[in-house]
């Protein structure tokens, strides 16, 4: 959404903060011949988080090669030395090499090389982007993606100097009957301790219980586990019916910086949907693949980790956009008034209009109020306010959120947000999906996501760059999302199904970010 590279084609990312700057790297591929596949990893640095400068490709083997790190050594304050790790093609293999600048890299060689341990790893699996902490009295602990024997989990091993590594026991988890991993795999992208927990970060795209794809939280007291699934707070983020690759965010790794712990990963846009034979679909027509918004890793209270906004993305709200109401622009049965500092719609039916027979195939009645003025989307929006997140009545009548028209002006994609009941609380549950204008016999999100929020009357924040969206509830990411590219009009607007809600405080600025 923030930062595409111009002369490199960008996948999986990770990130290291030094000296009051950014480096984020990506694995990458030449952008004029990316049928080439991945074969490099390239540079971005940035002093704000926001606004990046490309530097390109640091380090390139043409025979391919997997997803990688960059970290410090375990003595780097006497040898002032940066490592990375490099993955070989066929995912078997790490490398490493070492810099004193994060711009030149110099390969350690072969000595240094670090296979699979047969011992404990499957001799078919994969070994892949490492994730490096730093362990109690020195030297290092990794964790990667791979297969241990006869189990579904995650590769670990350690190192004094960060380029001598002895891998270990992968660590036992219990799944506490949330086995994530349907296909038998999970890439593992982070393993980091945050306060006195360790968090892994375990990415699939074959979900559970009924998801697309996901990230998904296990936690440990110690570095070498056990983990367990959070279940209270399992799903980090999750789809529910797309394809994992419209899910708009993918490969979530920790940074550690002076200020918190922030987690970056990458948007993709959908592109053409099916591109020409054997061609992957990130290389379809269209298809584009952006730096997310940073986010803060938050641990609350109970510690569950949840991603939150990052403060450093106010950069993004560069030029204030009037958001004036205009009651004239508005569908559907609900009754819009103005507020002194917002709108309130009403638009629930009373119990007794609600027949005792009306299911889920009962399509909500849907009112939306337009606001009249047209935003440049490929410069990217910030909207922000408070909202009532109205509770469930029957499917999705009982909703209110935002609406993003298309080109025609006759439909959209609407964030529907409602509270639900739990043994606990109250929670927000997330629809996004297509609405059209007029009333419509039935309507199916084409994704719902129980965002853990606990909420009623809340502040909500979009992002919204192109086709790629972040939203907010209470300042945890609620839904990362890529829109169907079917053409935008520019033109964004409030909408409630089925009922009572207020929209107050309602600010928006410009991103005024480069097309």
């Amino acid at each position: 959404m923030i930062y595409i590279p111009k002369q490199e084609r960008m996948w999986d990312s990770w990130m290291l903060y030094h000296n009051d700057t950014f480096y984020l790297f990506h694995l990458s591929v030449e952008a004029n011949s990316p049928e080439a596949g991945w074969n490099g990893y390239s540079l971005a640095t940035s002093t704000d988080g926001i606004h990046w400068k490309e530097q390109g490709c640091v380090y390139r083997d043409r025979r391919g090669i997997g997803s990688g790190y960059v970290y410090k050594s375990p003595t780097f304050d006497r040898d002032g030395k940066f490592l990375m790790q490099i993955t070989r093609a066929g995912n078997c293999t790490f490398s490493f090499a070492e810099s004193d600048d994060l711009l030149h890299w110099k390969e350690l060689g072969e000595k240094y090389d670090f296979s699979r341990d047969l011992r404990w790893y499957s001799p078919q699996g994969r070994w892949d982007m490492m994730h490096v902490i730093s362990r109690p009295g020195g030297g290092c602990y990794g964790y990667w993606t791979a297969d241990p024997v006869g189990a579904v989990g995650f590769g670990f091993g350690e190192s004094d100097d960060g380029v001598h590594w002895r891998a270990l026991p992968p660590p036992l988890i219990d799944w506490d009957g949330e086995d994530v991993v349907s296909s038998g795999q999970a890439e593992v992208t982070s393993v980091d301790q945050i306060g006195n927990k360790y968090y892994a970060l375990l990415h699939t795209a074959s979900g559970y219980q009924g998801d697309g794809s996901g990230a998904y939280i296990l936690v440990a007291e110690n570095p070498a586990g056990p983990f367990r699934a959070d279940r209270k707070a399992y799903r980090l983020f999750s789809t529910n019916s797309i394809a994992w690759k419209h899910s708009g965010m993918w490969c979530c790794t920790c940074c550690h910086t002076p200020n918190g712990v922030l987690v970056n990963n990458h948007h993709v846009t959908r592109g053409v949907e099916k591109g020409p034979v054997k061609t992957p679909w990130w290389l379809a027509p269209g298809a584009s693949i952006y730096l997310a918004p940073l986010k803060r890793a938050i641990v609350d209270r109970d510690n569950h980790l949840r991603l939150g906004y990052w403060e450093g993305n106010d950069k993004l709200k560069v030029l204030p956009v009037p958001l004036e109401t205009d009651l004239s622009q508005t569908t559907g049965s609900a009754k819009w008034r103005s507020l002194p500092n917002g709108v309130e719609a009403a638009g629930a039916r009373t119990i007794t209009e609600i027949r005792p027979d009306e299911n889920t195939s009962d399509g909500p009645r849907f009112s939306i109020l337009m606001w009249p003025g047209k935003f440049e989307l490929n410069q990217g929006v910030v909207i922000e306010g408070t909202m009532t997140i109205p509770p469930r009545l029957n499917s999705w009548k009982g909703a209110a959120g935002i609406f993003i028209e298309e080109g025609d002006g006759t439909q959209g994609t609407a964030i529907l947000n409602q509270t639900v009941r739990t043994s606990d609380n109250e929670v927000v549950l997330l629809g996004i999906g297509l609405v059209k204008k007029q009333d419509m016999p039935t309507w199916a999100p084409d994704d719902r996501v129980d965002t853990g929020i606990v909420a009623g009357h809340a502040t909500f924040r979009l992002l919204l760059r192109g086709s790629l969206l972040e939203f907010y509830i209470n300042n945890l990411l609620a839904r990362a999302y890529s829109l169907p590219e079917r053409g935008y009009s520019g033109r964004l607007g409030l909408i409630v199904s089925e009922a009572d809600a207020r929209f107050e405080n309602l600010r928006a600025w410009s991103m005024q970010l480069p097309s």
